[in-house]
């Protein structure tokens, strides 16, 4: 084989490469986890999490775009102060982490989703301000 020859498989590979990675980022991009919320908790004066039973949350559902981290339904992340950054898409081993710093108040959202659960209901937290929001989500 000779120089020119190596040179094409070499270019055939790193393009294969690439169409490999870009068609992984892709499906990241096109999919979502549908969440519904099954408890709130406030912190307390105590220093206890205290369980708030409102109806108003319990049993709703949002949305979490798994590309960009953005929450949309009865639970948000973003706004004219803040966009959500995804740190970890998740794993078999990671779980999919999300932090939304909003500017002016310095408040911060984190979402946490246990990714690497086997089981196609994945638990989640959502932490705001002193509260915590936590249930399920599933692949949307």
């Amino acid at each position: 084989m000779g120089l020119e020859e190596e040179k094409v498989d070499m270019f055939r590979f790193l393009t294969l490469i690439v169409a490999l990675s870009l068609g992984h980022a892709n499906y990241a991009s096109a999919s979502a986890y549908k969440c519904v919320i099954e408890e709130r908790l406030k912190l307390s004066n105590a220093g206890e999490l205290e369980s708030i039973k409102s109806g108003f949350y319990e049993g709703k559902d949002f949305v979490v775009d798994r590309a960009t981290g953005r929450m949309s339904g009865i639970l948000t992340n973003h706004g004219s102060f803040g966009q959500p950054e995804v740190k970890d898409y998740g794993s078999s081993d990671q779980a999919f982490k999300v932090v939304t710093e909003f500017s002016g108040n310095t408040m911060i959202d984190y979402l946490y989703v246990q990714e690497f659960v086997t089981q196609s209901d994945k638990p989640f937290i959502f932490v705001t301000m002193d509260e915590t929001f936590s249930g399920l989500c599933r692949g949307y």
